[in-house]
């Protein structure tokens, strides 16, 4: 392992000479913000790749490249202190910028519209691809040593020899960090997440640092082994890998300062290239070798021995491609371009030492720079069908047809099903729901890589064509059931919240109150189910609530009370029938004549006849009730009797009165009477 004291002295040379070179030079001042010449413009061709340019620098080297995602455009600082900017498809600098020191570090956004630079003049710039000079300046302390940019450019994080990690902010009307703090020596890489949330740094005080953009105080440190050499986050932050001088390669997730794992290579880990996702790690070591990981294993999926040092290693957006550069000495220095799927290059160039590669987020363009002879070298895949994929990628990767561009005919062009869409290129019904992915895309909205997209265990396309629900929402009719569950277990609809139209919702129905929500009257007593819960305040699944013998629809239009069992003894039309015998009889309990046939229910029911049919009623077979009559007739009667008695008494009294009396009886006998009294009398 080459000593740490071997690194900084090694370091500082460099410096010393490039300054010494970069005065040699002797740049024209005036010419700063144009195209300078940049010598002789070689061509060469390969099958695979086709190399489309590659062109000599003067004097000085370049220092770092980055490579926007589609590589329609690509950064470079070089030591004479210049910052290039270059369009893929012209070896002309679409621009170039010169700073006041060497150009240690550039970087540019993901959508090629901003870049940032770092440079020995103790500054770090922020330039806008459409030329001009820098739109911002931020001073820092001490040598720029790395610059890192967020993917639309609004935040920009540095790190310099004065052992300090930056933050700082396009939009801001300032100038000065959002944050800064210090670490324990310098630092020589640092990186930032696609959205400038997180700031991953790594120093020669052998720690690896995490930051978030709202604080200066680090969310955690690790301390390596040795001097962190090369640090990388993942596009959304979650996953930092990190190379040290004490030959390991760490992996770390965002929320823990201890490694997911760490593995030891033969040689200090110079270089480190992460996916988008965090799902493929690259390292380049010491010892020769490239390797690729996984994620969610130490162990390398494989390794490569190039025969020299790997200085640089990039990787694409999908983990797919995977670049390498080697240097140490002519001839066994190459340029290597792998697939994910296989440690034997898919191609080797030979040439002078590889410090620097940049690959772009989709794989089709690969930028890398030589140490002595100075190409940049850019390769762009061949591209039969037009699909902006790369021939090979179609026939290695993907399976697709390198003569069409939209393999499975689904009206998805292969590319973007591929990069995305996410779906089967060579599939034009990838969840085999039997929906078109481009219908589903477009028309439908549904997810094309699943089947049941809103995930309620029905097959998108039975929503959209036999159930005609929401293939895009679990609950189509929003009545907190999900479409499946009312289809196949509730049998209710799915598209209507109130199946049976009661007024009462059917998950309340089938959850709650425990009621059918396919029938509007659960308990067949005459009231809807929604009345009896939200109105009448009765049980919807008793058909007679206060178990009275009357069931609830026939009192409550009777005026009876359906919570009150006293009500069925009651006779509420005093018609000579109880409340609850109405109901047996079938009879209105609040009309004593149910039929207005002119009787009274109990007379009709009495004398047999319905009480509910008007034509019948009692004739025939009436009973008379004589008892008033007889007992006027006897009061009469007695009357006249009473008055006879007293008027013969009365006449009686006066004909005594006229009337002789008679003679005394004789003590021995009655005696006859006198003859003329006799005579008189008779």
């Amino acid at each position: 392992m080459v000593s740490r004291r071997k690194i900084r002295t090694t370091f500082l040379m460099s410096i010393i000479i490039l300054s010494v070179v970069n005065v040699l030079a002797q740049i024209d001042p005036t010419h700063q913000y144009g195209v300078e010449d940049l010598g002789e413009d070689k061509f060469k061709t390969m099958a695979l790749p086709t190399y489309y340019w590659n062109w000599t620098i003067p004097l000085s080297s370049t220092n770092r490249l980055s490579i926007s995602n589609d590589g329609a455009y690509f950064a470079v600082s070089r030591g004479n202190g210049r910052i290039h900017l270059f369009q893929s498809t012209n070896s002309t600098p679409f621009w170039s910028y010169l700073t006041g020191g060497i150009a240690t570090s550039v970087a540019i956004s993901s959508d090629g519209e901003y870049i940032a630079a770092g440079s020995f003049d103790n500054n770090t710039y922020l330039f806008h691809r459409s030329g001009g000079g820098p739109i911002k300046t931020f001073p820092t302390s001490h040598w720029v040593l790395d610059v890192a940019i967020s993917g639309d450019g609004e935040y920009i994080a540095a790190v310099d020899y004065g052992s300090k990690v930056y933050l700082f902010s396009r939009s801001s009307p300032l100038t000065t960090p959002l944050w800064n703090y210090t670490t324990g020596d310098y630092l020589m890489t640092v990186a930032i997440s696609g959205d400038g949330e997180y700031v991953a740094a790594g120093s020669y005080d052998n720690k690896v640092y995490l930051s978030r953009r709202n604080s200066s105080t680090p969310l955690w440190n690790y301390t390596t082994g040795g001097d962190v050499l090369s640090v990388v986050i993942s596009n959304d932050g979650a996953y930092i890998a990190a190379g040290s001088s004490d030959n390991k390669l760490y992996l770390f997730q965002r929320n823990s300062s201890t490694p997911l794992w760490n593995c030891t290579t033969g040689g200090d880990v110079c270089s480190v290239a992460i996916s988008n996702d965090g799902g493929f790690i690259a390292a380049g070591s010491w010892n020769g070798r490239v390797y690729l990981f996984q994620r969610n294993d130490s162990t390398p999926l494989w390794n490569f021995p190039t025969g020299n040092v790997v200085e640089s290693v990039a990787i694409s957006g999908d983990g797919g491609y995977i670049a390498a550069g080697s240097s140490g000495g002519v001839p066994d220095d190459h340029l290597f371009l792998f697939r994910r799927n296989s440690s034997t290059p898919l191609w080797t160039y030979q040439c002078d030492a590889i410090w620097r590669v940049a690959l772009s987020g989709d794989g089709h363009h690969l930028v890398a720079s030589e140490s002595f002879l100075e190409y940049i070298i850019l390769s762009d895949f061949k591209d039969t069908d037009g699909d902006k994929m790369s021939d090979d990628y179609e026939t290695c990767i993907t399976g697709t047809n390198t003569t069409l561009a939209d393999t499975d005919a689904d009206g998805l062009n292969d590319t973007a099903e591929v990069y995305i869409y996410y779906t089967n290129a060579i599939n034009p019904d990838t969840d085999g729901d039997t929906l078109n992915d481009s219908a589903e895309l477009f028309i439908y909205i549904t997810n094309a890589t699943n089947p049941d997209t809103d995930g309620d265990a029905l097959n998108d396309s039975a929503e959209l064509f036999i159930y005609l629900t929401n293939a895009t929402n679990p609950d189509t009719d929003g009545d907190a059931l999900n479409d499946s569950a009312e289809l196949f277990i509730y049998i209710t609809n799915a598209t209507n919240p109130d199946t049976d139209a009661d007024g009462l919702n059917d998950s309340a129905e089938v959850l709650i109150y425990l009621t059918n929500a396919t029938n509007p009257d659960t308990d067949a007593d005459g009231i809807t189910d929604g009345l009896e819960i939200n109105f009448y305040n009765t049980d919807a699944n008793d058909f007679d609530t206060d178990d009275d013998w009357m069931p609830d629809g026939w009192e409550i239009p009777f005026g009876l009370n359906p919570l009150d069992y006293h009500d069925a003894i009651f006779d509420l039309d005093n018609d000579g029938l109880k409340n609850c015998e109405e109901y047996l009889y079938n009879t209105k309990a609040n009309d004593s004549d149910s039929d207005d046939d002119g009787y009274f229910d109990r007379a009709e029911i009495i004398a047999g006849t319905d009480p509910m049919n008007p034509d019948s009623y009692p004739i025939e077979s009436v009973t008379i009730d004589y008892t008033v009559p007889i007992i006027v007739g006897c009061t009469i009667a007695g009357t006249l009797v009473a008055v006879a008695i007293i008027v013969h008494g009365i006449l009686m009294r006066s004909r005594t009165s006229r009337t002789p009396a008679p003679p005394k009886k004789s003590p021995t006998g009655p005696k006859s009477p006198p003859k003329e009294l006799t005579k008189s009398i008779g």
